[in-house]
């Protein structure tokens, strides 16, 4: 399966002040947002090919009662050793497959009209390890609007190699 970064998340601290920094050093901030139903809110940064998000739980009971309790943010926001980070992965060029890259199960978001949910790891539940997700509606032919990047000292894409054996 063809698959393809979309963006990373970093847990923190409510309204990510963390995020001020990138401000600091030039970089341009996309809109914020909210995830009515899990709970969180977030500030975006984007790349050419992807974005970094700062999620931080804004409503405590609506992150542990809400259609997106499995998510685990609440306990993920207090316990220190949970890992605070999230994969976002999307289909890859020319990706024919319309199974999930890995076992998990179904979340529709609120903020998401059907039946564009998102696939979660079956690793979710363990705190410790980072919240996997697949966008399988996500047309990676379709370039994602940008906002707008200052010139100074913008990065304009991030990449990762990871080797395989």
């Amino acid at each position: 399966m063809n698959l393809k970064l979309d963006h990373v998340f970093i847990l923190v601290e409510p309204e990510a002040r963390v995020a001020d920094r990138l401000l600091e050093h030039g970089f341009r901030e996309g809109p914020r947002n909210t995830h009515p139903g899990q709970g969180t809110a977030n500030r975006r940064f984007y790349f050419a090919n992807g974005m970094l998000e700062f999620i931080w739980v804004q409503d405590a009971d609506e992150a542990s009662n809400g259609p997106g309790r499995s998510l685990h943010f609440s306990e993920r926001a207090e316990d220190p050793t949970a890992s605070p980070f999230g994969i976002i992965v999307v289909p890859g060029k020319d990706n024919a497959s319309s199974d999930s890259p890995f076992p998990g199960w179904h979340y529709q978001p609120a903020y998401f009209p059907p039946p564009k949910g998102f696939h979660v790891g079956a690793n979710s539940h363990n705190i410790a390890e980072p919240l996997c997700f697949y966008f399988p509606f996500q047309d990676p032919g379709v370039p994602k609007p940008q906002p707008d990047r200052i010139e100074r000292r913008s990065a304009c894409e991030a990449s990762s190699n990871t080797p395989s054996v």
